[in-house]
């Protein structure tokens, strides 16, 4: 497999960050929805089993249980330990998406997220804003932001919806580094 990590380099100010997107995740970003309101939850405001509102939305957005209680519960005690944050989205007082996030000082990790698909076409941007958001609140906390890897080939078909992942990745940096997987170390390159 060949892939490329997407990095965003926080020591950079905001207009080199932006500078490193896409023209069209620029201009997504500058775009604003009436009774929508993007709130970063932290060890500070944590409310408790918040986490547990994003994972039962992440049940019915998903229709099935991918992640033990368990692992949710760990992420609440990463958000109670300040090594985690969540993003999440409020439009008209209802709440429509949650995304998580790592962080310690070196990076901070894109980790999850659920959005109630319904309104992806009455806030267009609430994927790119809810990033915009999180790594504006990390610039200050840590060095470098993670959003994902991109797949450049692989042995192995690529559902659209990994595509669809992969394509909204790409417009946070432009440049990213090409690595490769080899199931086998070849005699020669």
């Amino acid at each position: 497999k060949i892939f490329s990590d997407v990095y965003i380099n926080l020591n950079l100010d905001k207009s080199k960050i932006l500078a490193n997107f896409t023209a069209t995740l620029r201009n997504e970003l500058k775009k604003e929805y009436d009774f929508t309101e993007y709130l970063i939850i932290n060890k500070e405001n944590y409310n408790k089993n918040e986490i547990f509102k994003m994972q039962e939305m992440h049940l019915a957005v998903s229709k099935k249980e991918t992640r033990s209680k368990d692992t949710w519960s760990q992420n609440e005690n990463m958000i109670l330990d300040d090594n985690a944050f969540l993003i999440k989205v409020i439009h008209k007082n209802k709440t429509i998406s949650y995304s998580f996030f790592y962080i310690n000082q070196t990076i901070c990790t894109y980790f999850s997220s659920c959005t109630l698909r319904e309104y992806f076409k009455t806030v267009r941007n609430i994927s790119h804003k809810s990033l915009w958001h999180a790594i504006n609140y990390a610039k200050n906390k840590s060095d470098n932001f993670f959003i994902g890897s991109l797949t450049k080939y692989s042995k192995e078909k690529i559902s659209t919806k990994e595509l669809e992942i992969e394509k909204f990745k790409k417009k946070f940096n432009k440049n990213t580094e090409i690595s490769c997987l080899y199931e086998d170390i070849p005699n020669s390159f």
